[in-house]
């Protein structure tokens, strides 16, 4: 009694869950099989240099033969068109201005005068090689020139220049002129006594301390060289410790030179 009821219970239970058991046993025979076909099949092995699920279309590459490098052709840089030169526009003769003819001043004329020591020779000029004498005839000198060097001056018992050069002499001893010339000046002064000034030219002059001047000569009188202009004097204060003498100066472009480097 109990066997039957079982196998009734039983039977009773099939068929109320039959469906879900079918459906559980299908799940399985489902899950089997996808683990029979992923997991125990063999794999295959993919061709060497062959990219796997790559599409049929894409070239296959080769560890061997690579692809050549493709080089792509870069585009030449396009310069600019260099302007054109603006054409010059044609000119008629008539529109060239006529040339004109440099203007040219004239040299002023310099009038050159000859030296006082110049001769007139058939209408020629000709300089005459100049002659220089000593002032006084036969004399010695006393007392050099300096120039910029400092001596003893016996009068004024000091140390400093002397300017000229003194010739030793006798009171009233003739004075010539050392060269040719014009008297340009004649004047007293209180320390050096009579002076006497001659221009002998190309800015050569003479002085003569002392000196009496012989009668008729006069400013713009002429004299030749070695002739008398004078008489020596005992006038020179400013050298009056010395002995008897002439005292002569000479200037060369209006500076002083020593009278024997010219008298030579």
């Amino acid at each position: 009694m109990q066997k039957g009821n079982f196998i009734q219970r039983a039977l009773q239970f099939a068929e109320s869950k039959g469906f879900y058991m079918i459906l559980g046993l299908c799940v399985v025979a489902i899950g089997v099989s996808t683990y029979v076909l992923f997991f125990t099949a063999p794999q295959e092995k993919p061709v060497e240099g062959e990219l796997i699920n790559q599409p049929a279309t894409e070239p296959k590459v080769s560890a061997v033969n690579p692809v050549p490098d493709v080089k792509v052709p870069q585009e030449q840089p396009t310069q600019p068109a260099a302007p054109e030169k603006p054409t010059e526009p044609e000119h008629s003769v008539s529109d060239v201005p006529p040339a004109q003819t440099p203007v040219t001043e004239p040299k002023p004329v310099v009038k050159t005068e000859p030296p006082s020591n110049a001769v007139q020779v058939s209408g020629n000029t000709k300089v005459k090689t100049p002659v220089f004498t000593y002032p006084v005839k036969e004399s010695q000198v006393q007392r050099e020139y300096s120039g910029e060097a400092l001596v003893f001056d016996p009068t004024m018992g000091d140390w400093r220049t002397h300017g000229g050069t003194d010739f030793a002499c006798d009171e009233g001893d003739e004075v010539l002129a050392v060269l040719d010339g014009v008297v340009a000046e004649i004047y007293a002064d209180a320390m050096m006594g009579q002076c006497l000034r001659i221009d002998h030219g190309a800015q050569l002059e003479s002085l003569y301390c002392g000196v009496l001047p012989q009668d008729g000569i006069k400013v713009g009188t002429k004299v030749a060289a070695g002739q008398t202009i004078g008489r020596v004097g005992d006038d020179v204060l400013a050298e009056s410790a010395q002995e008897c003498h002439l005292h002569l100066e000479m200037t060369e472009e209006g500076v002083a030179v020593d009278p024997l480097s010219v008298l030579k």
